[in-house]
């Protein structure tokens, strides 16, 4: 037969030990909040880059290519609901060289914003996005022009001191010269982070 005081001991300890167990099953059945990127505005990134571009007219000049400069006027890289993740503005100029005609030269000015596709980043590599860029287009032979570019890209590495970038656009020359002034144009670039809003 059981002894009564020994059940009694049993009972008292199971409810002394019953709030740790339901909180160590809490802990193990919890999962781990999963960490996105979130940092501080960045001001004034210069940035270094190549182009090639790829006017309508290709059989004429063949494509051109050269190097830009410009700057990432505002960056800014949150956790957020209804929101694209990551947002910048920018400013960007290019010299360009036809490669088969090495008089003729093409010079491109933008201003624009980008957005990532998506509202929560979790990584610091390929992170797509879209945007707009607007400015002014010419080459050498062929009137001044502003432009309307949409674009799509891709941030190969997105670092807290620099970024490399990868895209790809429309340049749409709004005048009567576009098909010498329009085309596809491939741009990378590696902006380094000075400045932050901090």
């Amino acid at each position: 037969m059981v002894n009564p005081l020994y059940m009694k001991m049993l009972s008292f300890l199971f409810l002394l030990l019953l709030p740790y167990w339901a909180s160590a099953q809490e802990q193990i059945n919890k999962r781990p909040k999963k960490e996105y990127l979130d940092e501080a505005g960045r001001l004034f990134a210069p940035a270094f880059g190549y182009n090639t571009f790829f006017p309508i007219q290709y059989d004429q000049t063949g494509p051109f290519h050269g190097p830009s400069f410009g700057f990432e006027l505002y960056n800014q890289t949150m956790e957020g609901d209804f929101s694209p993740a990551q947002f910048a503005f920018f400013a960007q100029f290019s010299q360009l060289q036809s490669l088969e005609q090495s008089d003729i030269r093409m010079l491109l000015i933008s201003f624009g914003g980008r957005f990532s596709f998506e509202q929560h980043l979790g990584r610091r590599f390929f992170l797509p996005f879209f945007g707009l860029e607007f400015g002014g287009v010419a080459r050498n032979d062929v009137n001044w022009a502003p432009h309307l570019s949409p674009f799509l890209g891709l941030e190969i590495y997105h670092g807290k001191n620099w970024a490399w970038e990868l895209k790809g656009s429309y340049v749409n020359a709004l005048s009567s010269d576009m098909r010498q002034l329009s085309g596809g144009l491939l741009h990378t670039h590696v902006y380094i982070n000075l400045w932050t809003t901090d």
